[in-house]
């Protein structure tokens, strides 16, 4: 599992924030091991993620599964350490919350108390029909239902009046973010259903709650430091060592490298 967080640059520097990326890897029997890096502030970017894969018993040739929220910068940095492909699956979290955004637009609709509901309550049935399609691995047929929706709503604006357009327009938006969102990781769309009985991740929420341990806590929210990108980098690199056990190991001699 791997997300990335924001964090604010020093003066001078090229951006207002500075990108870190963290992550955890997983296999049975053995703890999880956490990374986390400033890809800027790196030499060699992929030598953490490499180094976790290898301490949990990867080994050249082997498959690795990737679990990311759709921004590419990640799964390839995965791809670069493994030194080949990986299996990329697009977070079910991320995706469930694009589903909420979109329900909480047409409890909005409803809210406004339009005459002529027919049409939106045909829209409502389908909206309900996203997360199964999607939970079960029809992301195309989502995305068709989807291009529907935003036809069948635009006719509530006729019918109703414009005093529910902005409503429906927000709607709308949400539906068209959707559908693209799905429409560019096609291919990391899953049957989520089916991994998930198997007692399977799906969620990069573990990498999600290592965005908190290591950016926002020591480095971000309510702090009013700016990094440098090999600073960032480093202060990353051991909070993941902490969290990991490893300086009390006795081997913090490597962890900024």
């Amino acid at each position: 599992m791997i997300d990335g967080a924001h964090i604010r640059a020093v003066p001078g520097h090229q951006s207002r924030r500075l990108d870190v990326t963290v992550g955890k890897v997983e296999t049975t029997g053995r703890p999880p091991r956490r990374f986390a890096l400033a890809p800027s502030g790196a030499e060699q970017p992929t030598q953490a993620v490499r180094a976790a894969l290898i301490e949990q018993g990867w080994r050249p040739g082997r498959p690795v599964t990737v679990i990311s929220d759709g921004e590419r910068a990640l799964p390839n940095l995965v791809c670069a350490a493994k030194g080949g492909p990986v299996n990329y699956i697009l977070d079910w979290w991320h995706i469930s919350m694009r589903v909420r955004h979109i329900e909480q637009a047409l409890a909005g609709i409803y809210a406004l108390r339009p005459a002529y509901k027919a049409g939106l309550d045909y829209v409502s049935t389908e909206v309900e029909r996203l997360r199964h399609l999607i939970w079960n691995g029809y992301g195309a047929e989502a995305g068709q239902a989807l291009w529907a929706l935003t036809h069948l709503a635009s006719e509530a604006i006729y019918l109703n009046g414009e005093h529910i357009g902005p409503a429906v327009r927000r709607f709308l938006l949400h539906c068209q973010e959707l559908r693209a969102y799905l429409a560019n990781n096609e291919s990391a769309l899953i049957d989520y259903g089916t991994r998930y009985r198997a007692g399977r991740p799906i969620s990069s929420s573990r990498a999600e709650g290592m965005v908190d341990e290591i950016a926002n806590t020591r480095m971000a929210k309510r702090q009013r430091m700016r990094w440098s990108p090999r600073g960032a980098h480093r202060v990353a690199t051991v909070r993941a060592a902490v969290l990991n056990g490893r300086l009390e190991d006795g081997v913090p001699t490597q962890l900024a490298a």
